[in-house]
């Protein structure tokens, strides 16, 4: 029961969850209506720390206020009701980037966060780069043509101790050899065939539509959100793994 609920509260830090949300969170679950003073003593948190994640998981609307009196109590929205919300950001957030590289044909926006990216050699370059900097995380949405170019660079993040996740576009039946890390197939909501997609350290990401034009950002907000939606949309991982955990 307990390892339950701690892969519980690890698999909703992987999707970029603070762990203090998620065992809020799972408190909300395991508790529903209690006061903010119980989730925290459930949750094991000190209470300054758990009504701060409280805080948040409620504008987030993962977790609803019910009362005020005599004491604001709450209850956690059921995570079946939430995935698809995150998947349909991840998907609107997809388009909202393709609208942009459309209808803009310049270098780089004008504040420097965001840079535009014109082809897909450049596209590969710069997640080269992106993958051989990574130090402690690196994930990755790729298909097998982009995969051969990226995946030294890849197993070099590897072997600077970086944990890496892969997803697969192209859904292979079995792993090919050309993902690296924790490989898996692309669940609901994922990205299209021949799109891109690189994050390193939860820093700087880099997108890419399947035509070769993408965006590449600094911004950490954007690059976060990013994240959050691509470990969302991945799918179950496949099997005969290279690296830590992939094909």
């Amino acid at each position: 029961m307990r390892a339950r609920r701690d892969e519980a509260v690890s698999g909703l830090v992987e999707l970029g969850w603070t762990e203090t949300e998620a065992r809020v969170y799972r408190a909300a679950l395991e508790l529903p209506g209690a006061t903010g003073y119980e989730l925290a003593r459930r949750a094991g948190l000190a209470r300054a720390n758990a009504y701060e994640g409280l805080a948040r998981l409620v504008s987030r609307g993962a977790v609803v206020r019910l009362a005020d009196r005599p004491a604001a109590r709450y209850r956690a929205v059921p995570f079946d009701e939430l995935a698809p919300a995150l998947v349909s950001r991840f998907s609107e957030a997809a388009e909202r980037v393709r609208r942009l590289v459309a209808a803009c044909r310049t270098d780089a926006a004008e504040d420097g966060r965001i840079a535009l990216v014109a082809h897909r050699d450049e596209a590969r370059e710069l997640a080269q780069g992106l993958a051989a900097a990574a130090a402690r995380e690196l994930c990755l949405a790729q298909s097998n043509e982009d995969a051969r170019h990226v995946a030294p660079f890849a197993e070099r993040a590897l072997d600077q101790g970086a944990r890496v996740v892969t997803v697969c576009l192209d859904g292979c039946a079995a792993p090919c050899g050309a993902c690296v890390g924790q490989v898996r197939r692309p669940g609901a909501g994922a990205l299209r065939p021949r799109s891109l997609f690189v994050a390193r350290d939860e820093q700087v990401a880099l997108v890419v539509a399947p035509s070769g034009e993408g965006v590449y950002a600094r911004d950490p907000a954007l690059v976060a959100w990013w994240r959050t939606a691509f470990l969302a949309t991945a799918g179950e991982p496949m099997t005969a793994a290279k690296g830590n955990g992939g094909g």
